[in-house]
């Protein structure tokens, strides 16, 4: 079966369509089928290869089905007919189909779900039977084997990412379900955020769906600044399934603090041809109220934070959020990503301009250019006071570039509101570079930080992270009592507590001063009261961590080895800045030179090869001190028993070398909070 274009214009216009040849190759015949103005798409063979099915879109306008929904035709290689199956659901086919063993394997357009059931022919007419899958609504149907037998699927909500799984087709169900890959394991440990689908009155009184992500931390009762989503199409949708991409990251903006609000507007796909069609004609009068009323609902609920709002989108999601801010003033930020302002020039420069323009306003512009000239946000941006940022390819014809320059060129001279364009070279209309899609995320995420968050602080050039100015500010952070390092509690000094990914560690080694609040009978040296305690036994060790736990209320412990390796591993790229061997001998070592070393290292006593805590440049964004020198540092191994690791003032960095433990004048310990 071939699709074959009659005219180049048709993706354009959608007029003359494609048509659809038979060719029997040992006959070598060609013939047309599907006369008429209907035309075929996705065409899957039957197991028993004398038919195939195919989807064939339907609209109410005869002339132009750029607005339509998807129906299911069986063509027979016996009758040489095109047969429509009676789908018996209201709002026709979704995702897809897959040919098994018990008949088509069908996805039914079902709102924000997914709806799956069985269409075979038996004795003459059409039957369907549901999947009989408690889960059904969120498995979608990836691949099915030749044979029709065995189905790949996945299974995912809005807050699940996608799980694959296989299994075996028999009696109308998914029999033998397993894994057969795990994607994304690293996800497991990140925060997901609450979803639900919720409902409210849409601008004509029917009703409307939204995905709604909760806040990271949601406490009931609080208020909290919600960030608007809208998808594309306008034909797509929001489902209750997992989507976290450059466009779009609700889990990323939850994380914020902040809910995200998904709206499934006047004509989103898969809620029927009425739904679809609604639009026509009244393009941006059902759908922007529909967003404002979800955004309204929200707020009447007590949830959001009436002047803490943000809007952001691709495609027709940036045109809605557009209109939004050229509708009201509510908004404190906006993200269009590839939106049209002005009508009148995206009819000529978009690839189906015709078809897109003609069906939702009714023909083209020089038919009824006032009306043109009405739908266009461009003529209407002096009422803009919204912070904007604008994305664009530099190839994308879809929403034409033009369109980009537009838009911005009117906000930058009427000057009523700061405005950024950012343009990416060679893309198309979605961003397809890794690059790319980063730095639109980054460029978002700063303006939000700027104008929706009001965190944004702004950089000063003559400062650099790396200098020893940001160091110094680093370990000014640090807490201290009486100027050696630590918190006091109860008027005991105990070691400052910090975060670094799931681990809760001190942050610099254990210090003589505070050693010496749980030993009276130990002494230092008066003014070396933060250098790292060492002679500590593992013993003597862990009673500590029992002392300074029961003054804390905490559970403190030695490192496991496993904790210490994980600790020692975020150090490698530091260990240049650290109290190693390979610090004093001015260069990095090979293992030979550092028996040649040892010499000059035992003229000198160990409190001169020792620095104070925090005296280089620390690991993690929290802070954490002296992981790749200095001291080695004890731990508890597998068995129990104390085990030394790390590095220290005498050891040096390569890898390659023998690990030996350093004597005990250059050995110590940390703490961790048991989780």
């Amino acid at each position: 079966v071939t699709n074959e274009a009659q005219s180049i214009h048709f993706p354009y216009d959608y007029k003359i369509k494609p048509r659809q040849f038979l060719y029997n190759l040992k006959e070598k015949t060609r013939t047309g089928i599907f006369p008429g103005k209907k035309r075929s798409s996705r065409f899957a063979w039957n197991l028993d290869s004398k038919g195939f099915f195919c989807s064939v879109p339907f609209a109410n306008d005869p002339d132009n089905d750029y607005v339509s929904v998807s129906t299911l035709y069986f063509f027979s290689l016996s009758t040489m007919k095109p047969e429509q199956v009676p789908l018996d659901w209201k709002w026709e086919l979704s995702y897809g189909y897959q040919v098994t063993g018990e008949g088509l394997l069908t996805s039914l357009a079902n709102g924000p779900w997914n709806k799956l059931a069985f269409y075979k022919k038996v004795n003459g007419k059409w039957q369907n039977t549901p999947l009989n899958d408690p889960y059904e609504k969120n498995i979608y149907i990836q691949d099915v084997s030749k044979n029709g037998e065995t189905v790949v699927f996945t299974y995912t909500t809005a807050g699940t990412p996608p799980r694959v799984k296989a299994g075996t087709i028999r009696n109308h169900q998914i029999q033998n379900q397993k894994k057969i890959i795990q994607l994304n394991l690293w996800m497991e440990k990140k925060y997901l955020a609450k979803s639900e689908i919720i409902h409210w009155k849409g601008a004509r009184g029917d009703r409307v769906d939204g995905v709604l992500f909760y806040p990271y931390n949601y406490e009931k009762g609080k208020k909290y600044p919600l960030m608007s989503s809208i998808h594309g199409g306008p034909a797509g949708v929001d489902r209750d399934a997992f989507r976290e991409a450059w466009s779009t990251y609700p889990n990323l903006l939850s994380s914020r603090g902040v809910f995200v609000l998904k709206v499934n507007y006047h004509g989103s796909g898969n809620y029927g041809l009425k739904w679809m069609e609604s639009i026509k004609g009244h393009y941006y009068e059902y759908e922007v109220p529909d967003i404002m009323k979800g955004i309204d609902y929200l707020i009447n609920k007590g949830l959001v934070d009436p002047d803490q709002l943000g809007i952001m989108g691709w495609s027709n999601g940036a045109i809605l959020a557009i209109q939004c801010v050229v509708k009201s003033n509510r908004f404190k930020v906006v993200a269009p990503g590839a939106g049209d302002v002005n009508w009148t020039s995206d009819y000529g420069n978009c690839a189906f301009g015709a078809g897109f323009d003609n069906a939702y306003f009714g023909g083209p512009p020089w038919d009824n250019p006032q009306y043109y000239i009405k739908k266009s946000p461009l003529f209407k941006m002096r009422s803009v006071t919204t912070p904007t940022i604008l994305f664009f390819g530099t190839e994308d014809t879809n929403v034409p570039t033009e369109q980009g320059w537009e838009h911005y060129r009117a906000l930058q001279q009427i000057g009523k509101t700061p405005v950024r364009f950012i343009l990416f070279p060679g893309e198309p209309h979605g961003l397809r570079k890794l690059s790319h899609q980063r730095r639109k995320m980054e460029e978002e995420l700063a303006w939000f930080d700027k104008y929706f968050f009001e965190t944004y602080e702004k950089p000063n050039e003559a400062f650099k992270k790396d200098s020893p100015l940001a160091a110094a500010l680093k370990i000014a952070g640090a807490k201290r009592s009486d100027h050696v390092f630590g918190e006091t509690i109860n008027h005991i000094l105990l070691p400052e507590m910090v975060k670094t990914d799931d681990l809760c560690v001190s942050r610099f080694e254990i210090t003589r001063a505070q050693y010496a609040q749980y030993n009276r009978f130990y002494k230092f040296v008066p003014g070396t009261g933060n250098y790292p305690v060492t002679k500590i036994s593992f013993v003597k060790a862990r009673a500590y961590c029992r002392w300074a736990g029961k003054l804390s209320g905490k559970k403190f412990h030695l490192p496991t080895e496993k904790e210490m390796r994980t600790l020692q591993a975020k150090a490698k790229g530091n260990l240049a800045n650290e109290n190693n061997l390979d610090y004093w001998a001015g260069y990095s070592i090979t293992p030979d030179e550092v028996d040649m070393l040892q010499a000059k290292l035992k003229k000198l006593p160990p409190e001169m090869l020792l620095k104070p805590v925090g005296s280089f440049k620390p690991v993690g964004e929290n802070g954490v001190y002296d992981l790749g020198g200095n001291v080695a540092e004890w731990c508890v191994a597998k068995d129990g028993s104390g085990k030394i690791l790390g590095l220290s003032a005498v050891t040096p960095q390569d890898a390659k070398s023998v690990y030996h433990a350093p004597d005990p004048d250059f050995v110590g310990f940390r703490v961790i909070v048991e989780k």
